[in-house]
């Protein structure tokens, strides 16, 4: 029988999910639609997954999103602070980059909004671990 804490990771997890393939789909009329296709896919197969890996890849970088950093999109930081990415991962992350910057001001304040709710429920789920 799932423990009250399970229920609560499920629930951040699902949410995570939800808000991320949410930012995809609103992404994929500059990205394509590839990348909704690769994310439905992992989530069917391994739902826990981009959680586990945006924590990984998000706390070297937690004050930028928190601060609303944009030099993390104008300079190669991405680069920089990436663990363990593919050649295929790195040009998905740099095509991510190339659509910040042609996003207007609102657009860009709704992805920063989106990439903080994202980092606190990663660690929200985290700290349930």
């Amino acid at each position: 029988m799932a423990t009250k804490n399970d229920k609560l990771k499920f629930e951040k997890v699902k949410m995570f999910n939800q808000i991320l393939e949410s930012m995809v789909i609103q992404f994929s009329p500059l990205i394509g639609t590839t990348f909704h296709y690769k994310l439905t896919a992992l989530l069917k197969v391994n739902a826990l997954l981009p959680i586990k890996e945006f924590l990984l890849q998000s706390m070297p970088i937690k004050d930028k999103i928190l601060n609303r950093d944009e030099t993390y999109f104008e300079k190669d930081e991405a680069r920089e602070t990436l663990v363990d990415v593919t050649k295929d991962d790195m040009n998905d992350i740099l095509k991510l980059q190339g659509v910040y910057c042609k996003l207007d001001k609102q657009s860009k304040n709704n992805c920063w909004d989106i990439f903080q709710a994202l980092l606190i429920l990663a660690c929200e789920y985290n700290d349930l671990c």
